[in-house]
């Protein structure tokens, strides 16, 4: 009986010391999700459609300093020979080369600068990246307007990227029929506010 109660015992102090141990684990999960959610809030969506202007205000040192307002105007889907058709090899950039099956996206944007500097197209560029929710997919894009260089203080371009697509092999069937039926975009900042030009294929 006493090694009974003794096994009793001994048992209890192992049962309050696993629910202790839950309670503080618990305890530390709370405080680093909270803390987590509070030093790296949820991101915040804004997006841009055909006929409206969103504004853009890069500030990264050594990169590029901007106020710009920036609205998307179309989005053209074209396979290898078309685009090789209408472009040349020097507006394709390093989208002039690939295989024959290949098939690209051309995005036209008007970019306003409401800066007191003109701003560099190129370095405003590097930062966009294409994507899409259809597959996942995204890339970089390339400058078509060769001859467009900078935007001046209070002027407005009309300029071109170019990109191509990466069809995955899960998505293969009918893929160009699907993307052409999916929103595109052109997103600018990612974190903690993304800033998206939103797109319908042509």
């Amino acid at each position: 009986m006493f090694y009974n109660d003794r096994l009793s015992g001994k048992q209890r102090k192992q049962k309050i010391a696993l629910i202790v141990c839950a309670v503080v684990v618990l305890a530390v999960w709370l405080v680093l999700t909270i803390r987590i959610n509070t030093i790296f809030p949820s991101k915040k969506i804004e997006k841009c459609g055909y006929g409206e202007w969103i504004n853009y205000t890069p500030d990264i040192a050594d990169i590029i300093t901007a106020d710009v307002s920036i609205s998307p105007v179309s989005c053209k889907m074209y396979d290898r020979a078309g685009i090789l058709k209408d472009y040349t090899k020097e507006q394709l950039g390093i989208f002039s080369e690939g295989k024959d099956d290949s098939d690209y996206l051309v995005f036209t944007v008007d970019i306003k600068n409401n800066g007191q500097e003109a701003v560099s197209i190129n370095r405003l560029a590097s930062l966009f990246i294409y994507c899409t929710e259809f597959n996942g997919d995204s890339n970089s894009l390339e400058r078509m307007n060769t001859d467009i260089k900078t935007v001046a203080s209070g002027e407005t371009q009309r300029v071109q990227f170019v990109t191509n697509i990466k069809y995955k092999d899960a998505w293969m069937v009918n893929s160009r029929q699907r993307y052409a039926e999916s929103d595109v975009y052109i997103v600018m900042s990612q974190y903690p506010l993304e800033r998206r030009m939103v797109f319908s294929i042509e």
